[in-house]
């Protein structure tokens, strides 16, 4: 019986362990994929990525982004989890050159109905519209000049 409860401490543990190092993954990953976002829409006017959000020092959204992760491997396993994170990696290290380039993961690589699920549950869409409206980015994206560059791009 006790080797029995000790495998079971330890898978606890190493459980744990694995969970927090995926969400660190996650929360690395993000960071860089908000700094490439960043570099692509200052590439499209200066003011306007000078106001994209920063949305990783929000609480909020590190809220939203715990409550996704764990909706994720609640409703569909911990490989949905790990499918997402490594899609913001990948997402974080790849150059943004055009606006479909932010069109999200391939729904061959995360279930889509999963992702809108998860961010309906945690409010992340309102979380990001108040920050992107609170920043002035919303308004910077709407001047005409940013306009006519983005139907440029």
């Amino acid at each position: 019986m006790r080797p029995l409860i000790t495998a079971f401490v330890l898978s606890l543990t190493f459980t744990s362990a694995y969970a927090d190092d995926l969400e660190d993954r996650y929360f690395e990953a993000q960071q860089a994929f908000e700094d490439n976002m960043r570099n692509f829409y200052s590439s499209i006017s200066p003011e306007v990525g000078a106001k994209f959000p920063r949305m990783m020092e929000d609480e909020r959204v590190r809220g939203a982004m715990r409550c996704g992760l764990d909706f994720l491997r609640a409703e569909g396993g911990e490989s949905a989890a790990e499918a997402m994170v490594e899609w913001v990696e990948r997402a974080a290290t790849t150059p943004i050159e055009e606006f479909e380039d932010l069109a999200g993961p391939p729904s061959d690589q995360v279930d889509e109905t999963l992702l809108l699920a998860a961010a309906d549950a945690c409010n992340s869409i309102e979380i990001s519209m108040e920050l992107m409206e609170e920043s002035g980015f919303m308004d910077a994206m709407t001047s005409p000049e940013v306009l006519q560059k983005m139907q440029e791009n």
